[in-house]
């Protein structure tokens, strides 16, 4: 899936955890032995501003190496002060993928004691979505299938949309499209913000439970809102484009922060473990 990205994104780079440092996916200082002076060399997260960095297997990075990420997810530059000093743009969106310690997911455990990821970089990830590999007899017939025909050499079975057509579609509006919010859109935005720092559900009797959000996840959703009207090529950014960012936003957090026993989202789980 990550890598299917390269044929989708303009502009694209991918790393494995576990043979990336943090300055090759960064930046670093070199000497430059002709001119006898430092220069910056930009790693894969600078070199993709602007596209999209996959960092596979970021599990397996030394947590040192891991911190070098941490300014590039928050504030989208990289900065050098050694050698040399000086700050690259890093406006990158970054795909970081990682296994689950068992090898598996274990549907009993919490994620975040499966996932080997620092706190820090997890309250960075605007989403993060548990992939299970669940037994559906239609879906591994699909797959039996799919297989075989690659094996026997047979035509590959083509999309709904053409990859060339659909990175086209993505450029174009990239650089053409720049929509407004609309008078309804920034009030629903508003409200589910607030609904969200406010309380969300009642537990038991009359207890209530509250979820602390903060302005990192309503810039998630501003951003979302923004993609969804772009997609549709438009120039307003409507409540039907703060729907669909909710929904993605809520799926998310459905599958990382919610208490089954509660019913109810408490992104102390994620905070806290």
């Amino acid at each position: 899936l990550s890598k299917y990205l390269k044929l989708l994104s303009p502009k694209y780079q991918y790393a494995v955890g576990k043979g990336s440092t943090g300055r090759g996916l960064t930046a670093y200082a070199v000497k430059d032995e002709i001119l006898a002076t430092w220069c910056l060399q930009a790693g894969s997260v600078v070199l993709a501003s602007g596209g999209i960095c996959v960092v596979d297997e970021v599990d397996k990075m030394d947590k040192e190496e891991q911190q070098h990420l941490s300014e590039c997810m928050s504030d989208q530059t990289v900065t050098i002060s050694k050698a040399v000093k000086g700050t690259l743009k890093a406006e990158t969106s970054i795909l970081a993928c990682a296994n689950f310690k068992g090898g598996r997911f274990d549907p009993f455990q919490n994620v975040f004691q499966q996932i080997d990821f620092p706190i820090w970089m997890i309250n960075r990830l605007t989403l993060i979505f548990v992939l299970k590999d669940i037994i559906d007899e239609e879906r591994d017939k699909n797959i039996v299938k799919t297989v075989l025909r690659k094996w026997k050499g047979s035509e590959a079975i083509k999309p709904a949309i053409s990859v060339n057509l659909l990175k086209k579609y993505i450029i174009y509006s990239r650089e053409n499209i720049f929509p407004t919010f609309s008078t309804e859109a920034e009030i629903e935005l508003e409200n589910t913000y607030l609904g969200l720092r406010r309380t969300i559900g009642k537990m038991g009797e009359e207890k209530l439970s509250t979820i602390p959000i903060n302005t990192r996840v309503f810039e998630s959703l501003l951003a979302m809102s923004q993609a969804s009207a772009r997609m549709r090529l438009s120039s307003k950014i409507t409540k039907e484009d703060v729907f669909i960012a909710k929904d993605i936003l809520f799926s998310s957090l459905k599958q990382i922060a919610f208490d089954v026993e509660k019913q109810t989202f408490d992104i102390e789980i994620i905070e806290g473990g």
